[in-house]
């Protein structure tokens, strides 16, 4: 099995156009977080290696927040999401970032 330092090092050679992320939680205040430190640390290195940022996140997730941020909400490009991209819950996030 493959540890998370190993993965990280792995991502530092990768370079990519658009990182896709699933995510426990999402807020406007605190953009995306999770509650387990070695995840938070990948989906960081994930991050750092993109041009651009897809957030998938089913409705449940939306405006929650756990432990530890991932990253703020700024470096989000989309948010996927089950909703209507006009849906009212979307209104703050649709401010900042595009929501498909």
């Amino acid at each position: 099995m493959v540890s998370g330092s190993q993965v990280i090092n792995e991502l530092s050679d990768i370079k990519v156009d658009l990182c896709l992320l699933g995510t426990n939680s999402l807020s406007v205040e605190e953009g995306v977080t999770d509650s387990d430190w070695e995840v938070v640390q990948i989906k960081k290195a994930m991050i750092k290696c993109s041009q651009k940022l897809g957030v998938l996140s089913i409705v449940e997730k939306l405006n929650s927040n756990q432990k530890l941020r991932v990253c703020p909400l700024k470096d989000i490009t989309y948010l996927i999401t089950d909703l209507n991209p006009k849906h009212p819950s979307l209104e703050e996030f649709s401010k900042q970032i595009t929501i498909i």
